[in-house]
């Protein structure tokens, strides 16, 4: 269930019901930095989980919490019966069941023939971890790599001429339309795969190889269907702190003055790491770091890693993250925090004159 507004292509997934899903598999966001259960089979994203109150948004990330749906739903009229109960959609049992039928048609192990309590338990991990199911004439494969929603990859492999045909399922194309960057699909697709046995159309990745290559081929789709996405996460975010960045090396020249201000510098932590700051101003006798920080973990992590370094240092400066929105940043907001000032890129010149101080952790 989304929620659009005409002419836009970009649409906000509200909840979603996923049975039985070819990815086989969901990983839902870490809690307190440790990771949380997978959950294996038939799932919810329910609304509240992902709606911040708070915030009056939806959390990032095509809806990335989700619940387990137990009982199962066995047949495709009992999920249509649960999707009308939760969806509260009267009138949807018109919708007819689709030709194919599903069919798990192996196991990778054979938990019966293990003998000792540890190999069972590996059998029985590598199970979950690595599903195969056949639908008609196409067999797909999930396998444990992950994309920026917590959806895992699954391959669809088919019988050609010339041996297997093996695709991404379309799964990369519609991470990157979830994001409003599908756009960037083929461009980013044609530069991945130009050395790889590994070519695209406009919404899949594809191999194609003979029954001794056929492994390979699946791992080449695999990794570059989820670096693909992954890739292209990281420059919309970069492209959102480029925006910022701009705009604070102005603001701080308006606020201290041109000379005081250095654009990307470098500077090195205890660590012996040398880090590139979006702009220090040159105080007396003490230097500020101001770094722009977008709303996500690709530019959250690094940042809180470098003021912390930077904190250790016998002369510290003051570090400063410059955001767009501080209740936009949610949880991360507290990461910053606990490593430095945070302030809004349109706050008053004498928040910017305060952030300027030394920072201390409370």
């Amino acid at each position: 269930m989304e929620v659009g507004i005409p002419g836009k292509r970009t649409r906000l997934p509200l909840t979603r019901i996923e049975w039985r899903p070819v990815s086989g598999v969901h990983k839902n966001p870490p809690v307190d930095r440790k990771p949380s259960p997978q959950i294996f089979g038939s799932h919810h994203h329910t609304h509240l989980p992902n709606w911040l109150e708070d915030q009056g948004r939806m959390r990032e990330g095509n809806l990335p919490w989700a619940e387990v749906i137990d009982p199962d739903p066995p047949t495709y009229e009992a999920f249509l019966d649960l999707v009308r109960v939760r969806f509260r959609i009267n009138g949807i049992e018109q919708i007819g069941a689709p030709a194919w039928e599903p069919k798990l048609v192996y196991t990778m192990t054979n938990v019966a023939q293990i003998s000792t309590d540890i190999d069972a338990a590996v059998a029985e991990a590598i199970g979950q971890l690595v599903g195969v199911r056949k639908w008609g004439d196409v067999v797909n494969v999930n396998l444990p790599l992950f994309y920026p929603s917590g959806s895992a990859v699954c391959l669809s492999i088919k019988s050609t001429r010339f041996g297997y045909s093996v695709t991404d399922s379309g799964l990369a194309y519609r991470e990157l339309e979830q994001l409003g960057a599908d756009t960037f699909f083929s461009k980013n697709a044609a530069i991945l795969t130009e050395d790889a046995a590994v070519w695209h159309n406009t919404r899949e990745l594809l191999s194609e190889a003979d029954p001794s290559a056929l492994s390979s081929a699946m791992a080449d789709v695999a990794a570059l269907s989820t670096r693909l996405t992954w890739k292209v996460l990281s420059k919309v975010s970069r492209k959102g702190e480029a925006e910022i960045a701009d705009y604070l090396f102005v603001r701080l020249q308006d606020v201290f003055g041109s000379a005081r201000v250095e654009r990307e510098a470098r500077i090195v932590g205890p660590s012996t790491r040398r880090w590139t700051v979006d702009a220090l101003v040159h105080l007396d006798g003490r230097d500020a770091a101001f770094q722009a920080v977008s709303n996500n973990h690709m530019s959250v992590y690094p940042a809180a890693a470098m003021f912390h370094d930077l904190a250790l240092s016998d002369n510290p400066p003051a570090t400063v993250a410059v955001v767009k929105s501080k209740d936009a940043m949610g949880s991360y907001f507290n990461i910053l925090a606990q490593a430095g000032n945070v302030i809004e890129e349109a706050q008053a010149d004498q928040v910017y004159e305060r952030a300027a101080v030394a920072w201390q952790a409370s």
